[in-house]
């Protein structure tokens, strides 16, 4: 599921750059309920 909703993210930022900002706000927003909740996760973030 986690890694279903990242691809989700993927593919926004593919089909929308211009929205990149409100893609990052959603991933770092799942981020916080992830460390809340004990779910470990990590990924890289790259910007241009």
């Amino acid at each position: 599921m986690i890694l279903r909703f990242l691809l989700t993210i993927v593919n926004f930022i593919f089909y929308e750059p211009t929205q990149y900002q409100i893609a990052l706000d959603i991933l770092n927003s799942a981020k916080e309920y992830w460390e809340a909740n004990n779910i470990p996760i990590k990924f890289l973030v790259i910007n241009k």
